[in-house]
């Protein structure tokens, strides 16, 4: 038999068991708002799509451009637990920022989401193909159809509502997704 050393290497934490895939390069989010952190990383938050995650690696999504810009103002509801703090002057071992803010503070706060479940403004496996096109709400102001698919995806939707949104959607011409969701069940 023969006996294995040790391993020297100076690698501190295993392998992932997946590829981390190549940012899509969005901007970076700041997951808690314009000038506030993470102070609870290791706290678990529910996203509406995809698996749970820790507020740590949340924020770090958003950091490297893995949030969609025009999803970044809704995520701050779903950060609460993860009690935001306002940040720091940086340490001298961080890198400055290299880029300027992209987006201009919202004019308004984005409210807490009422956390209802994900709801699909298309329909399952349906997409909102044509964003920027506006739509008249029964009830509230006419918004973006993208606008209104971000606030289903994100839980503005009561659930009770969600199978009857469908018919307001014609304009956004919905298309199938290119790629099953990962929260989608076969």
């Amino acid at each position: 038999s023969v006996s294995q050393e040790p391993s020297r290497s100076p690698m501190t934490r295993p392998p992932l068991p997946f590829p981390i895939p190549p940012s899509p390069g969005f901007p970076p989010c700041s997951v808690c708002g314009p000038g506030l952190m993470v102070t609870s990383p290791d706290v678990i938050i529910n996203l509406p799509i995809g698996d749970p995650t820790t507020c740590g690696s949340f924020e770090r999504a958003g950091k490297y451009g893995f949030i969609n810009e025009e999803d970044c103002p809704f995520v701050v509801s779903l950060t609460v637990p993860c009690n935001c703090q306002a940040t720091t002057a940086p340490s001298v071992s961080q890198e400055p920022s290299r880029s300027p803010m992209t987006r201009p503070p919202l004019p308004f706060p984005i409210p807490p989401s009422p956390g209802f479940p994900p709801c699909s403004v298309c329909g399952p496996g349906l997409m909102v193909t044509s964003p920027d096109v506006i739509i008249n709400l029964p009830i509230g102001d006419p918004t973006t159809c993208g606008s209104f698919e971000r606030a289903g995806k994100y839980g503005f939707i009561n659930e009770e509502d969600c199978p009857f949104v469908v018919s307001l959607t014609v304009p956004c011409n919905c298309q199938a997704t290119t790629a099953p969701s990962v929260s989608q069940e076969p």
